[in-house]
């Protein structure tokens, strides 16, 4: 490397590698300690996304885990957040309105089997952590399952004064709009697509506007009208502004909507807005 005008280091972490480069920029999609790790995740991947030359999705697995187990159950050990089960989230009692905050990872393992371990993809991938991307098997079924943190995030980095100085709850930001639209593109022809929403539409601010979060906004719209293969979109918790317009069933067919019973949604103009992306997306 000094030969050729780089950088001197003694090996892949002095030069950057994944804690400093390439998790935080989002090019590396998941972590290993060694070589032997390296394989290790090679194979769960495959678990989730190989496809048999000849079929057009990964084979569903066998399962142990009940199809009418109680998600509401699955423990939540939020960390003061005051939900001691995923099913408080939900609950009118401990929960009016769905305005309080949560552990979105909680409510995806509690929805993902028990017996297929999940692997999250990007975990390291900076400003992008509202964000979550597993693969994961719901009934045998490899998918991949999309959520949104559902509680403010510190961030990381320097904080421009014209942007946030936390990342928002349920709010997508350009880096965090840019990981969703590439998870979608990652499994489109090769698995189904479940998003568990907790959603309040994009960040405004003069920060994200200026860090391209109009573009990226839009890559999620041209993602799902580009996407082969059944789409679930299921509301859990709140459903606000333009996230109404990128996961509208107007972009694509194959797209199915359901919402928790106790959910709360509104959106102006939103199904113009889809009518708009439809006729520039393909």
């Amino acid at each position: 490397l000094d030969y050729s005008g780089s950088v001197s280091a003694e090996d892949n972490l002095g030069i950057g590698g994944y804690d400093r480069i390439m998790g935080p920029n989002g090019q590396a999609q998941y972590w290993a300690r060694d070589l032997p790790g390296a394989c290790s995740v090679l194979f769960r991947h495959y678990e989730h996304t190989y496809v048999t030359p000849g079929e057009r999705f990964p084979r569903r697995a066998a399962t142990s885990d009940p199809r009418d187990r109680d998600v509401c159950l699955f423990p939540h050990d939020g960390g003061g957040d005051g939900f001691d089960l995923v099913g408080d989230v939900f609950s009118d009692e401990k929960n009016p309105g769905r305005k309080r905050p949560f552990e979105i990872r909680r409510v995806m393992a509690a929805c993902s089997d028990q017996d297929h371990p999940v692997l999250e993809r990007w975990l390291g991938w900076r400003d992008a952590e509202i964000a979550v991307v597993w693969d994961a098997h719901l009934g045998g079924i490899p998918v991949s399952l999309l959520g949104f943190e559902s509680r403010p995030l510190p961030r990381l980095a320097f904080a421009p004064t014209d942007g946030p100085d936390h990342w928002t709850s349920g709010t997508l930001f350009p880096k965090s709009s840019k990981k969703i639209a590439r998870a979608i593109n990652a499994a489109s022809g090769n698995r189904p697509l479940v998003i568990l929403a907790n959603l309040s539409g994009f960040d405004g601010s003069p920060e994200s506007m200026r860090r391209l979060q109009l573009e990226y906004g839009a890559e999620i719209g041209r993602a799902v009208v580009n996407f082969k293969g059944p789409i679930v979109f299921v509301v859990v918790s709140r459903y606000h502004g333009g996230a109404f317009v990128v996961f509208s069933k107007a972009l694509n067919g194959n797209l199915e909507v359901a919402a928790l019973e106790g959910t709360h949604a509104s959106v102006i103009g939103g199904a113009p807005g889809s009518g708009i992306v439809t006729f520039n997306g393909p």
